[in-house]
């Protein structure tokens, strides 16, 4: 889902991903998945991690997990999806 998404680096974005979390965020809230943004760049490693809350409804039961995104080969991807 963010595979088309370039970095956009400036002064206050480094590694350029904030717009594609934000697009990405949208996206995902498109696709019938509640996502919710809970930080951008906000693991200090190198290259920083951003983190993004989705959760799926499937009649009454809700699974909520968190997507850990980070930057590699100048794409956003995800690495990693914890509880």
């Amino acid at each position: 889902m963010a595979s088309d998404l370039d970095p956009v680096i400036s002064n206050t974005d480094s590694e350029g991903h904030k717009q594609s979390y934000q697009v990405l965020i949208e996206r995902l809230n498109k696709c019938g998945v509640v996502a919710t943004g809970l930080c951008y760049g906000c693991i200090y490693t190198n290259p920083t991690i951003s983190e993004i809350r989705i959760a799926v409804q499937a009649g009454t039961l809700t699974t909520t997990r968190v997507l850990d995104l980070t930057s590699k080969n100048s794409k956003f991807v995800c690495i990693n999806m914890h509880e």
